[in-house]
């Protein structure tokens, strides 16, 4: 083997040690966020999504309002 030949080896593999630690640390990281915790009670639950679908109508109207004001 000449100096190329090692040179080429030894990149090589520390090319793939740096690979198999950059792995290693993807491993213990969290894939995905913890859960946010429910809410207390179900009724809380379902107020909660009222409130949301409340806010989308509402958006809802002033769109439809806005694109009557322009024609």
């Amino acid at each position: 083997m000449d100096k190329l030949q090692r040179a080429t080896e030894t990149a090589r593999g520390v090319v793939g040690q740096i690979a198999t630690g950059f792995a290693q640390m993807a491993s213990i990281a969290p894939v995905r966020p913890p859960s946010v915790f429910p809410a207390r009670t179900d009724a809380d639950a379902l107020r909660g999504d009222w409130v949301k679908v409340g806010a989308d109508l509402s958006r809802g109207i002033e769109k439809v309002r806005e694109v009557g004001k322009t024609r």
